[in-house]
């Protein structure tokens, strides 16, 4: 899939309904992963929406319950077999009908708790959407490595540079072991 560089293709088409169905559920949420970088940065091809998730294992079946009401996919089978990665997957239809994997985080470490705590509200195209702060974007695309990832934590410190939190990045690199990693991408760190 193709998208071009105009925000208005940058949240597909199930993403609105998703967030209406977290902010139904008072479940608090931010957008992670290519669409944020999107979203921050600029937009990029992406196959994959990811959030973190203030819900625990316990909360996860009223969640999916609704999420079929709603209309998305829920794979039983998968389910079960992510819930030891603290995580789950809907399934929904992109702009142009393809599969659109909807990755949930769950909120199972201080740095997710972290995340949420200073997700930021944007506007994009007719919703309203949390997504992670650059900084915390640029810690999850370094954890993450791969080589799109780490392309991606470069354009958010070529975009925001200076107007990074520096401690608040040293603090979780540290936390998370990324320390040389994050260094490498911001010497002054």
């Amino acid at each position: 899939m193709t998208r071009s560089k105009r925000s208005s293709e940058l949240i597909t088409p199930a993403i609105p309904p998703l967030v209406e169905m977290l902010d139904d559920l008072k479940v608090a949420h931010a957008l992670i992963g290519g669409m944020a970088v999107g979203a921050l940065v600029e937009p990029r091809a992406t196959k994959d929406a990811d959030f973190v998730v203030d819900i625990q294992a316990s909360g996860l079946d009223a969640l999916l319950r609704e999420a079929k009401a709603r209309g998305f996919a829920v794979n039983a089978e998968e389910v079960q077999r992510l819930l030891h990665s603290q995580m789950t997957r809907l399934w929904a239809a992109d702009a142009d009908g393809e599969p659109l994997m909807i990755v949930l985080l769950f909120n199972s470490d201080p740095f997710y708790a972290s995340v949420l705590s200073r997700r930021q509200i944007r506007g994009l195209e007719s919703t309203t959407i949390a997504t992670a702060t650059p900084e915390d974007l640029l810690l999850m695309k370094v954890l993450a490595g791969r080589p799109h990832d780490l392309g991606d934590a470069g354009r958010i410190v070529a975009i925001y540079g200076q107007r990074l939190d520096l401690e608040y990045l040293r603090h979780w690199a540290n936390y998370l072991g990324l320390t040389q990693e994050v260094r490498a991408l911001l010497p002054d760190l």
